[in-house]
């Protein structure tokens, strides 16, 4: 048998190592379309803020893939996919063969085809070469244009390295659909406080000058010498044919609890879509690295034949704002109990008498038990106060075991 990965993400690198960890016959092809090792692109804020250099950024060097024996295709993207005949034709103009397919293609920045995009002093961050670029240009005053995860994480480093920065959100918060407005706002607050000038309800609509001068938005034109492109990211699947693999509403590949897609096709990580927990199973892509690592990992024990069915994921979204520390976790739909002290906040989301979602500022200590209690589903005694749900989060009831 055959198999082919595509990606060298969480998800590929975790199905590869899976993969050797159960049959260290089977031959294996890895495609990646950067001409180096794993690295985690949640790092990538670290290396800009040089606290992490490109050596101590790759976590898995060419060692590692001699010792998978796998047959490495760096620097390649797939440009075409054949699911009849089982093959995968690279930017080479080479056809590789498959008896089994992992996509795990991960996600890209959108806004690709705004006006002036393609212009010099435009950036994105999908990839390390992305961010050795952007340190590479003169940023004096910068536009990042979205206020999501990405977006705010870059202002701030942005910022810190001597940058003047003005962040575009066409919403009406910054990480919108992540935080509760309140939540959102202790978050605007703390970039406002170190500088970052947020202009909400105010989206990019032209680059203008190449290289880039300004911006315009839907209020007028703002002057700048670059601009970063944060404005979320998309499944990163433009070989897919949607008439041989069903794409969902996100854009990501549809996948059965097997994360199998078609005949020999599975899918992880950032570019699958399968069901959110704590949404009562609604389709999702979950794009963390948990999700992309527990998805290879069921992916390459059922592309092995090992039926192992994957139970759905739970968003969560951690970010340090100028040192501080923001969690988000699960559903924004439900009752709220908090407690405020000290400057941290602690809320829980709860539905149906069931805890469905959790938001932390300053402190996170709780929000591993607050996942595992969205995963376990635990039901709540009602009423319920902010120290009665706290306590049955940490101190779950026991279910005598009826066999020992």
């Amino acid at each position: 048998m055959r198999i082919v990965i595509a990606g060298n993400g969480f998800a590929g690198v975790t199905a590869l190592e899976t993969i050797r960890a159960v049959d260290s016959q089977v031959e294996v092809t890895l495609i990646s379309r950067e001409a180096r090792g794993f690295y985690s692109p949640a790092s990538l804020f670290a290396y800009m803020e040089g606290r992490v250099d490109e050596v101590h950024l790759i976590m898995r060097d060419a060692a590692f893939y001699e010792r998978m024996a796998v047959e490495t295709r760096f620097g390649r993207e797939v440009r075409r996919l054949d699911t009849a005949a089982r093959t995968v034709t690279l930017d080479d103009g080479a056809t590789l063969t498959y008896d089994r397919l992992l996509i795990a293609t991960g996600a890209v920045t959108r806004g690709q085809g705004i006006a002036g995009s393609a212009a010099q002093g435009v950036f994105k961050l999908d990839w390390l070469e992305d961010a050795q670029r952007l340190l590479a240009w003169p940023l004096r005053r910068v536009v990042v244009a979205g206020a999501g995860r990405i977006g705010v994480e870059l202002a701030a480093v942005l910022r810190e390295r001597g940058a003047e920065v003005i962040m575009l959100e066409v919403k009406s918060t910054v990480l919108p659909g992540v935080f509760d407005p309140d939540m959102a706002a202790l978050i605007h607050e703390r970039l406002a406080e170190h500088g970052v000038e947020v202009r909400l309800h105010e989206g990019l609509v032209e680059i203008c000058g190449d290289p880039v001068q300004a911006v315009r938005t839907e209020r007028g034109e703002i002057a700048c010498d670059a601009v970063v492109l944060a404005m979320g990211r998309r499944p990163n699947v433009d070989f897919v044919n949607p008439s041989q693999l069903a794409l969902g509403a996100g854009g990501g590949i549809l996948v059965d609890k097997y994360l199998h897609a078609a005949d020999g096709v599975y899918a992880a990580g950032d570019c699958a879509e399968t069901w959110d927990l704590s949404e009562a199973g609604r389709r999702a892509i979950n794009g963390v690295i948990p999700t992309a690592v527990d998805t290879g990992r069921l992916a390459a024990l059922n592309m092995l034949g090992r039926p192992t069915a994957y139970p759905g994921s739970i968003n969560a979204n951690v970010l340090i704002v100028f040192g501080r520390a923001y969690f988000s976790l699960g559903s924004l739909e439900g009752e709220r109990v908090q407690r405020r002290h000290d400057g941290i906040v602690e809320r829980f989301i709860v539905r149906d008498g069931r805890l469905v979602g959790a938001q932390f500022t300053g402190e996170t200590r709780a929000a591993a038990q607050a996942q595992q209690a969205i995963r376990r589903s635990i039901s709540l005694r009602e009423p319920f106060s902010f120290d009665a749900l706290r306590r049955r989060i940490f101190y779950p009831v026991r279910v005598p075991n009826p066999n020992r």
